[in-house]
């Protein structure tokens, strides 16, 4: 239980030790954009402010260009074509889904593929996350995705947004580059438009660049500015 680990117990220790003042701001990019958006809208009054920078998949209608719901294979589209996860500024594909997973498969404990089991798994027999898919055959274990379905955090929101909107309506940024590598602006437009269906405060901003490209001077400072009037409402409050 990391997320509980982290504000029941280390963030209270730092806090009692240093001079801290209680308010509480989340900034992380890539998996570490999901990571603070996860933590935010799990923890809505512990954390008062967060910056998503182009985020792991944050709606899983669109993972890695697969939709885990109507889906039954990671490795082909519906035409039997393969899915790629990588690309060279959203456009030359490089890196397809079989052999990111394939290779991660033979190396054993993996990378990035797995990672994703790591995080969003249940525990197997044998101690290690359970794996979403076959990585022979790219079958996707449907078993496993129903564990996986509490991380998808567009599903979250939609579901819950009655009691989260008190606590988390306006703490909310995220930005991403429109050429990302990953195609992880794609999950991010698609979480934009159901939280404007449900009238939710949050701020969506796209720009150009890849995942790599996309920090500029301009792109920093527009989410440093967010977080720094985030941090002014809270001194008012």
């Amino acid at each position: 239980p990391w997320g509980d680990a982290l504000v029941k117990e280390f963030v209270p220790a730092l806090e009692s030790k240093f001079r801290c003042n209680g308010a509480r701001f989340l900034r992380g990019h890539s998996s570490g954009g999901w990571t603070v958006l996860w933590l935010q809208t799990q923890y809505p009054q512990f954390f008062h402010g967060c910056w998503s920078s182009s985020p792991d998949p944050v709606d899983f209608r669109n993972f890695s260009h697969a939709n885990l719901y109507k889906g039954d294979n990671l490795y082909y589209d519906e035409k039997g074509e393969l899915l790629q996860i990588a690309t060279v500024g959203g456009r030359v594909p490089w890196a397809p889904a079989k052999l990111s997973y394939q290779i991660e498969n033979v190396i054993s404990r993996g990378e990035q593929m797995h990672s994703f089991d790591a995080v969003f798994s249940g525990r197997g027999a044998d101690g290690n996350p359970e794996s979403i898919c076959n990585p022979e055959t790219g079958a996707m274990n449907n078993l496993v995705f129903e564990h996986w379905k509490k991380y998808d955090i567009s599903l979250n929101l939609r579901s819950n947004w009655a009691t989260l909107k008190k606590e988390l309506d306006g703490k909310i940024r995220i930005s991403v580059g429109e050429q990302d590598n990953f195609g992880l602006n794609e999950p991010v437009h698609l979480l934009e438009k159901e939280m404007k269906s449900i009238g939710a405060n949050m701020q969506f901003e796209y720009f150009p660049g890849d995942h790599f490209t996309v920090a500029t001077a301009e792109y920093r400072k527009k989410g440093f500015i967010f977080l720094a009037a985030k941090y002014k409402e809270w001194l008012l409050k």
